[in-house]
């Protein structure tokens, strides 16, 4: 090895650890580079599956930061989920007779649907401080992903935010039975075993890159369409508390 490629491998890992390398990557210009300093034969020399390990983690956590903040939104104006915990009941009964003649469903089924997720975002759609003041698990979690968002995801920050496994399981498993409540009214077509499929492919893809990963589906141990349709069916109060606490247990992950 030369003077200068001993130079460049130092500049791979940095102060706290965390792989240098892993951020070309992420911009696309890593397997250049090490072609440059290694070679034709970079990825053969190099342990390529922790950097790969490395990017998927970095964008795949930044989308689910992203979304949970774009989706629970305290913003006073536009279509933020702030707004519309605060729709009047005349609003969502508009709503609910619009969903009910689309999905050939009673009025009072998408009347209640509607009402459990005005209830959700009225916990959860908050600022931070609120959220991380408030008692409900999802909302405080919720706040865990935002403050990532904010200072991680969006703007490269080297601020370490940090959040568990399990935080991110919460939130991912809450925006999916919200997503397959709204998917059963505002697109009946769709199969009700959408979700269920995308969470099979998600697993399998994963398994694809990564053989020796255990089968850990999100949704292993129930369909996403029934779950979301108890929660609606059990009313506002146990529906709110089946999302907001009791939704890990539900899918089989516990907390400590």
């Amino acid at each position: 090895m030369t003077q200068t490629s001993k130079a460049f491998a130092a500049m791979f890992s940095s102060a706290s650890g965390r792989p240098f390398i892993a951020f070309l990557y992420q911009f696309g210009c890593g397997t250049r580079i090490l072609r440059v300093i290694h070679g034709r034969d970079a990825r053969a020399t190099l342990q390529t599956e922790p950097v790969l390990k490395h990017s998927l983690q970095f964008s795949s956590i930044g989308t689910i930061a992203l979304s949970c903040r774009k989706v629970f939104d305290h913003a006073a104006s536009g279509l933020a989920g702030a707004n519309f915990s605060k729709v009047s009941d005349s609003t969502l009964t508009e709503v609910a007779e619009y969903w009910a003649k689309k999905s050939v469903r009673p009025v009072q089924d998408a009347f209640a649907a509607l009402d459990l997720l005005r209830s959700v975002f009225k916990d959860c759609a908050k600022n931070e401080s609120q959220l991380l003041g408030g008692s409900a698990p999802l909302g405080r979690r919720i706040a865990l992903l935002k403050q990532y968002a904010d200072h991680a995801a969006a703007h490269l920050s080297l601020d370490y935010y940090e959040f568990s496994t399990l935080d991110s399981v919460h939130v991912v498993a809450a925006l999916t039975v919200i997503g397959e409540i709204i998917r059963s009214f505002d697109y009946p077509d769709s199969q009700p075993t959408y979700f269920d499929t995308l969470d099979e492919a998600s697993l399998n893809a994963a398994k694809h890159l990564f053989p020796a990963m255990p089968d850990l589906r999100l949704f292993g141990s129930m369909q996403i369409e029934m779950q979301s349709r108890l929660c609606c069916q059990f009313g506002v109060a146990k529906g709110r508390q089946m999302l907001l606490e009791q939704l890990p247990y539900a899918i089989g992950w516990f907390s400590e």
